[in-house]
């Protein structure tokens, strides 16, 4: 019901906000000469030029409406421009006689009469329109070149039309949409992500859950917190905010961390809500919170049973898909006192893992493998990181 709800709420703003980008789009002229002051604020002018009777040349300039029709000095030039048609021009050009000589000139739609009588820069504007064959300059020796040039015109004189207009409306349109979209679901849209930790006895799961919940928790708080999980239970944890996503925490434990249960537990708990799901296998070299030894046979069948149930969910159809394993090797501390001496020493850490026959099975299947201590903090941010990336 609450999902349908969401679809439903997310149908209507989605309406809701095309309505109100649309009107936006419809009336922003007018806004933006209401903020400015100025009228037109913003847009496309047109130019046109007709002869009076008394064979005065006048400009017409429009937008929405007319702005003025006026003569404009055209001496010393003869136009060859299309009846009726109005030509695009930028703003700054409608006011200056000798920015609308320079356009006409450049785009070879007049010519000098007399170039003795011509400014230096008049006969440089009809040097280029000449050399690039513009309007009237055009001989049709450059086929290339003036192919493009008309596919380019045809293409500009299509914007212009009432499907032009629309094609550019909607196209703005999509783009605004999809800028505003993407914000909302990259920048503010928290999304979940359904995690469930599991692993071995005392391997450090709820530590582990303690330090990403609060990341600046005390050593001793974190010890006096961290109890152990009730045999064969699955606790579902506090909703954790981090970043602009929301992580959704779950954590199993089972005693001899018996693999059917461990299954179970993937496919029919929390992580079934979320299209995002997250698997976290804790291992530990040793049960004791403070041996800094390798208890060997522990930490070979801890690395079996990860293996084998990686495997499984990375090969079998029928098992619940997981976006992303990951693999955290917990309690460097007891190896090493110091941050820097246990990241200057991950690689040997590593070798004594390499012992066992099945962790090259477990770091094939694994998307991510992790070193580091949850009662320290170390390697957290880069779990918590991981955690993110499947999005």
């Amino acid at each position: 019901m609450k999902k349908t709800l969401k679809v439903i709420i997310g149908i209507f703003g989605y309406f809701v906000m095309i309505s109100v980008l649309s009107c936006f789009m419809a009336y922003f002229g007018k806004f933006m000469s209401l903020v400015s002051g100025i009228y037109p604020a913003v847009g496309d002018y047109y130019i046109s030029f007709e002869e009076s009777e008394e064979h005065i040349i006048k400009a017409k300039v429009i937008y929405l409406q007319e702005i003025y029709e006026e003569p404009v000095d055209l001496s010393n030039l003869t136009l060859y421009i299309e009846e009726d048609k109005n030509y695009s021009v930028e703003k700054d050009i409608i006011y200056d006689d000798n920015k609308i000589r320079k356009m006409l000139l450049e785009e070879g739609l007049a010519q000098i009469i007399d170039e003795n009588k011509a400014t230096r820069e008049e006969l440089s504007y009809q040097s280029k329109a000449v050399k690039k064959e513009n309007g009237i300059w055009y001989t049709g020796d450059n086929k290339a070149v003036n192919s493009i040039h008309m596919i380019y015109n045809k293409f500009m004189m299509f914007l212009e039309s009432n499907i032009g207009r629309i094609l550019k409306w909607l196209i703005f349109t999509g783009f605004g949409i999809s800028t505003i979209y993407y914000f909302f679901k990259k920048k503010i849209m928290k999304r979940r992500i359904d995690t469930i930790l599991m692993g071995g006895i005392s391997s450090g799961k709820t530590t582990i859950l303690k330090r990403i919940e609060r990341p600046n928790i005390t050593e001793g708080k974190l010890l006096t917190e961290a109890t152990t999980t009730k045999t064969g239970e699955v606790v579902k944890c506090d909703r954790v905010a981090y970043k602009n996503k929301d992580i959704y925490p779950y954590l199993f434990d089972n005693p001899g961390d018996q693999y059917g249960k461990m299954i179970d537990a993937v496919n029919k708990f929390g992580i079934t809500k979320s299209d995002k799901k997250v698997l976290i296998y804790v291992i530990s070299f040793t049960k004791s919170d403070s041996s800094p030894a390798f208890d060997v046979p522990f930490t070979h069948s801890q690395i079996s049973k990860a293996a084998v149930l990686v495997k499984s969910f990375k090969t079998s159809s029928s098992l619940t898909k997981v976006s992303k394993i990951i693999i955290f090797f917990n309690k460097c501390d007891l190896l090493y006192q110091k941050e820097v001496e246990y990241l200057e020493n991950i690689k040997n850490i590593e070798k004594k893992y390499r012992e066992s026959l099945d962790y090259g099975e477990l770091i094939e299947y694994a998307d991510k493998v992790i070193f580091g201590s949850a009662l320290k903090g170390w390697g957290i941010d880069e779990l918590k990181e991981e955690i993110l990336s499947v999005y």
